[in-house]
């Protein structure tokens, strides 16, 4: 009587381990990529929560929009973004800060637009002056947050 694993069963149990691993390897990808994509848009979508959070409580326009040198709005949102109080008297066309708020460095490989919109204001009554989307996509995962004229913000997938 042999109580011991032949080598066959060993072989056939190290394939079938193998091709689950396999298979697990390549859902486990699009977990990551799919989880990169959420992860950044949840990230904008709190930064855009506080700036309507500071508008209300400093009683006065806050902006956000991409920036490259932490003074001065730019087009990529993928490098970047700020939180600040727009410079007096030019709420509604100015792109340079009087007061940064926060400032954020995108580490990731995500792509971040805005379209043609790349600044964000919200009054002091926290309602969204600069209504639109900013689409966040990695991979094939893409994401889309809006922002409606009330100042509410939600993140929904987008097939855009």
């Amino acid at each position: 009587m042999n109580n011991g694993i032949s080598l066959i069963e060993i072989l056939i149990s190290l394939a079938i381990l193998s091709l689950s691993f396999f298979s697990f390897s390549g859902m486990l990808g699009f977990f990551i990529e799919k989880n990169q994509a959420m992860g950044e848009s949840l990230h904008i979508f709190q930064r855009l929560q506080l700036a309507r959070i500071e508008a209300i409580s400093r009683n006065t326009v806050v902006a956000v929009c991409p920036t490259l040198n932490n003074q001065q709005c730019s087009q990529d949102w993928s490098q970047g973004y700020m939180i600040f109080i727009p410079e007096e008297g030019k709420h509604q066309t100015t792109t340079t800060a009087k007061t940064v708020l926060h400032v954020e460095k995108n580490q990731q490989t995500v792509h971040v637009h805005s379209g043609k919109r790349s600044v964000i204001k919200f009054s002091s009554d926290g309602r969204c002056l600069t209504r639109g989307s900013i689409f966040v996509k990695h991979q094939k995962n893409r994401y889309r947050i809006v922002l409606s004229d009330s100042g509410r913000i939600r993140i929904e997938q987008s097939l855009r």
